[in-house]
C-alpha cells in the first residue's frame, strides 16, 4: 500500500496497509530506530509499526514493533515476529504516567526500538516497556508499517 502524510504524518489510507522499508539497510544487525507516534483518531483496529531486520518480500519476514491506541490512556506496545506466519512475542500496555500530557496531534509522543543480537527492546518517551530475546532474524533493514489513516509516524530516524 501507499503511505500518505497528514499533517506532516505518515499514515496508510483508510483501511489499507502500508509498508515502508529504507534503502542500504539491508545488512543492517544492530540499530536503533525512533520516531514520534500520531493518534489522530483512537481506534483498537488500527496501528502503527517500526519494522526492524526487515527480509521481505512485502509484508514478510520482519519484526513489527506495534503500538495500538485505543484511548489516551490506553497504548500497547508489542513485539511481533513475520516469519512465515504472525506471532506475538510480547506485548504490554504502556504506563499511564508515560502518556500523560502527551499531544497526539502536534508532537506525538516519542517511541523507539532498538535491536541488539537477539535482544529487542521498545522504548515510550525514553523508558523501556517492553523487551524481548529473539534470534529468528538476524539482520534486515528497517522500516514503517502503518494500518489506517488514524495513526501514523513522524521523524522517522535511524542510528547505530
Amino acid at each position: 500500500g501507499r503511505f500518505d502524510a497528514r499533517d506532516g504524518v505518515m499514515v496508510s489510507a483508510k483501511d489499507a496497509l502500508a509498508v515502508m522499508t529504507r534503502r542500504g539497510t539491508e545488512a543492517s544487525v544492530d540499530f536503533v530506530v525512533g520516531a514520534r507516534l500520531h493518534v489522530f483518531e483512537w481506534s483498537e483496529s488500527e496501528h502503527a509499526s517500526l519494522i526492524l531486520r526487515y527480509r521481505g518480500i512485502e509484508d514478510d519476514r520482519m519484526y513489527a514493533v506495534l503500538f495500538r491506541a485505543q484511548a489516551s490512556d490506553n497504548v500497547s506496545a508489542s513485539i511481533w515476529l513475520q516469519d512465515g506466519e504472525w506471532r506475538c512475542l510480547a506485548s504490554e500496555r504502556v504506563a499511564p504516567h508515560l502518556l500523560k500530557g502527551a499531544d497526539w496531534l502536534r508532537t506525538g509522543l516519542s517511541v523507539s526500538a532498538e535491536a541488539r543480537g537477539a535482544h529487542l527492546v521498545v522504548c515510550v518517551a525514553g523508558e523501556r516497556v517492553v523487551e524481548v530475546a529473539d534470534a529468528t532474524l538476524a539482520s534486515g533493514g528497517v522500516g514503517l508499517r502503518v494500518f489506517g489513516n488514524g495513526i501514523g509516524f513522524s521523524q522517522f530516524a535511524i542510528g547505530g
